[in-house]
């Protein structure tokens, strides 16, 4: 599965294509949102086995759901654009799911529950564009087996196609900016 260089790169491509402001706590919100599902990885380091949750509920649609609806919430209490905060972590999220399941997965269950709720099976793309990174279930070597070269390669395989996907959408974005008329119209 991806990195989260993988899946901030995605959540900043996310921002830079939907905000025409330039929000940075729209920023900070699409990375979080863009990387939130990999946290399942913390209860498995505390009872011994960093996988045993990860690629769970936390990786489908029912928690995209979820957590979108709570950032708009958090969006409204602080007076913020409840529409930008709801569409940017929906795009966020979905990003997440779609990379993880256009990457090579080598862990039972393979791929994710991406219909979950209503589904219990796990979906994975029969064309991998992500390599899968490498590491260890036990907690004691969970952090070192993180630095390999192949898990080096991975990462440098998502900043060719990612950090590609951001550049363009950069160019486009500046491209539009420029052939805007001088008088604008309202965001």
């Amino acid at each position: 599965m991806p990195s989260p260089i993988a899946h901030s790169l995605a959540g900043t491509a996310t921002w830079a294509a939907m905000d025409r402001r330039r929000r940075i706590a729209l920023f900070v919100l699409a990375v979080l949102v863009a990387d939130l599902p990999d946290l399942d990885f913390l209860p498995g380091l505390l009872v011994g086995d960093a996988n045993r949750f990860h690629h769970a509920f936390s990786h489908s649609l029912g928690a995209l759901v979820v957590v979108s609806l709570a950032a708009a919430g958090v969006a409204r209490l602080l007076g913020a654009n409840v529409r930008a905060a709801l569409s940017i972590s929906v795009v966020a999220y979905a990003s997440h799911l779609l990379l993880d399941m256009l990457a090579v997965d080598t862990r039972a269950p393979y791929g994710i529950p991406a219909l979950w709720p209503l589904s219990n099976a796990y979906f994975l793309s029969p064309v991998s564009f992500f390599l899968d990174v490498r590491r260890s279930a036990d907690p004691s070597r969970f952090w070192i087996s993180l630095f390999s070269n192949h898990n080096l390669h991975a990462v440098l395989r998502e900043v060719v196609i990612l950090g590609g996907i951001l550049l363009g959408i950069l160019l486009a974005r500046r491209s539009c900016k420029s052939t805007e008329p001088a008088i604008r119209g309202s965001d």
